[in-house]
């Protein structure tokens, strides 16, 4: 896959995410239910969590270094991880946690612009300098779960927000 092809979606992609986000009151952004008893700013959250993986694992493979994984989130299923996760990430402000999305967002598209195209489409994980995660299969395709695929996961959670939020008005 071409990089700029995958930027330009992920930059699509994060703008539509962000216009439907900027939708929400922020009262509403903190209030439980959003996906089960996450709030959207708990999703918010999650995404930032991944996006930040994923752009440290490529830095430091990028610097000649190993992968880094949390000992405390080996082994763990995605529903495990992921439950870990919200409790680390859920007492965090609105304020700091969109902060900590833009954040993340810019360091990702960072790490992934710091790639050769060979890099990119490279499926060695960067000549195993890559978590076990990304070997095997191009280092897009690892990148799209935890990039543009990740908003359009939860962008249907988010349209049964907004459409609440329109019938609240009502």
């Amino acid at each position: 896959m071409d990089k700029q092809a995958f930027l330009d979606t992920l930059h699509g992609e994060r703008a539509q995410w962000d216009a439907q986000v900027a939708q929400i009151d922020e009262e509403r952004m903190t209030r439980p239910g959003f996906a089960g008893k996450w709030s959207l700013k708990d999703v918010i959250a999650h995404i930032a969590v991944y996006e930040e993986w994923t752009a440290n694992e490529i830095q430091r493979a990028l610097r000649g270094e190993q992968p880094e994984w949390d000992p405390e989130l080996t082994g763990l299923s995605d529903d495990e991880r992921n439950a870990r996760l919200y409790e680390q990430q859920r007492r965090r402000t609105l304020t700091d946690t969109l902060a900590f999305s833009r954040r993340t967002y810019q360091q990702l598209i960072e790490a992934i612009q710091a790639l050769s195209n060979e890099e990119f489409n490279s499926t060695d994980g960067l000549g195993g300098r890559l978590h076990s995660f990304w070997v095997g299969r191009p280092l897009w395709e690892g990148l799209v779960g935890n990039a543009y695929e990740h908003y359009r996961e939860h962008a249907p959670d988010l349209k049964t927000w907004l459409d609440g939020q329109a019938e609240a008005g009502k």
